[in-house]
């Protein structure tokens, strides 16, 4: 609810509040001598989630009425929501499928070591890639309820900024990754770095183009961003069982970026080649997608 308002600082204070929780109760338990997994997973997993669920009730609007919808609605919103959601849930699945497809492949036709410093890379990349998702949930609730060009174009354009900004940051990480490397993961993890900047590449690619590639929403088109994640699934493998043999973990590093570059390449096409179809009306707004 906090998302769909755009209520983010809201929606930070109850992480912090999760993870605030969570650690002072831990240590709590440990000093106490009773931490143990059973302990952990009611106090620290259930627990700390009923209270955040509690704080996050809390902050919402006064005048809200916080109670589970009647049949009518409920039909009505469930309906709505298999529209859209399934393909939402099957760009998901595809999405799931890349996320570490290449390490599996690269495990089939190159050594264990080589395979350890590209995993370590792309575990890396994968941590910073959290503001890729920040970004997406920052944009996700504005872009899904565009109904005008004047919208859009303002949408396209503060986003455009926003991400390329990130994006600028993201960039200070590159001269940062052989320091950082080194000193926690020792030399034995050399390799990692080379890979660690080249995904970081690939990510700043992806949070660029992030604005753009959730434009299928605010014109109901479900279906292109299920349609992108399995391009993206079958690039990813096709080119990563072509090149991988051949060049490694370099292989693997160009397999996803070309996934990446074969999914917003469908994306925006589609979008540019259906535009007069797909143009607003600038009317009454729209309210739910279908």
């Amino acid at each position: 609810m906090l998302q769909a308002t755009g209520a983010f600082g809201r929606m930070s204070s109850l992480t912090l509040i999760n993870t605030g929780l969570t650690a002072v109760l831990a240590v709590g338990l440990a000093v106490a001598g009773k931490l143990d997994l059973l302990v952990a997973l009611i106090v620290l997993g259930i627990g700390t989630s009923l209270a955040t669920f509690a704080a996050g009730k809390a902050m919402l609007p006064p005048s809200w009425r916080f109670a589970p919808p009647n049949k009518q609605e409920l039909t009505r919103e469930a309906a709505s929501l298999f529209h859209t959601g399934r393909w939402l849930w099957l760009a998901s699945v595809f999405a799931m499928l890349t996320a570490n497809a290449e390490v599996l492949l690269l495990n089939r036709w190159t050594a264990l070591p080589l395979v350890g410093a590209y995993a370590l890379a792309l575990n890396l990349a994968t941590k910073a890639d959290v503001v890729n998702h920040s970004l997406y949930t920052v944009l996700l609730p504005g872009v899904s309820t565009l109904d005008q060009r004047a919208r859009l174009r303002s949408y396209m354009r503060q986003g455009l900024v926003r991400s390329s900004a990130i994006g600028l940051g993201l960039v200070l990480l590159i001269p940062l990754a052989q320091p950082f490397i080194l000193l926690v993961y020792g030399d034995q993890f050399a390799e990692a770095v080379v890979f660690f900047r080249l995904l970081l590449g690939v990510m700043i690619f992806d949070v660029v183009l992030t604005p753009f590639l959730l434009l299928p929403l605010a014109y109901r088109q479900p279906k292109l961003l299920a349609a992108a994640d399995a391009l993206r699934a079958l690039t990813l493998v096709v080119v990563a069982v072509t090149l991988i043999p051949g060049y490694g973990a370099l292989g693997a590093i160009v397999a996803r970026f070309a996934a990446r570059v074969a999914g917003a390449a469908l994306v925006l096409g589609a979008l540019y080649s259906s535009r007069q179809a797909l143009q607003f009306e600038d009317k009454e707004p729209a309210t739910v997608l279908d």
